[in-house]
């Protein structure tokens, strides 16, 4: 029975992979490749915080797949992030977990307060 409740899941990931590369599905489909477990999403989520393209939703994705990635995208962000980025980079940090992302999410606790 488990394999047939796969087997919908990975025709679904299939897709997704097929449609991230069309610039007007890459934000929706890697934050569903994300949510589906897809590490694939990574470069794609990456992509979307740096270029400004829904930066919140591509945390929400790292932190989905708890991404140790998300440090190095949050290091490479100068541009001032609205309420809800801040927010949903903080608990991708939170997610990802290690010394880096705990000492990166304590500078910017700092830095807010």
């Amino acid at each position: 029975m488990l394999l047939a409740a796969e087997a919908p899941r990975d025709e679904l990931a299939t897709t997704l992979r097929e449609q991230i590369r069309r610039p007007e599905c890459m934000a929706g489909a890697a934050f569903a490749l994300a949510s589906l477990g897809d590490r694939e999403a990574v470069p794609y989520l990456m992509h979307m915080i740096r270029y400004g393209l829904d930066p919140a939703a591509g945390y929400l994705g790292l932190g989905r797949l708890k991404a140790t990635e998300t440090v190095v995208a949050l290091r490479r962000t100068s541009r001032p992030m609205q309420p809800r980025e801040g927010a949903a980079a903080a608990w991708a940090l939170g997610e990802a977990g290690g010394e880096a992302a705990e000492a990166l999410l304590l500078e910017l606790l700092d830095h807010a307060l």
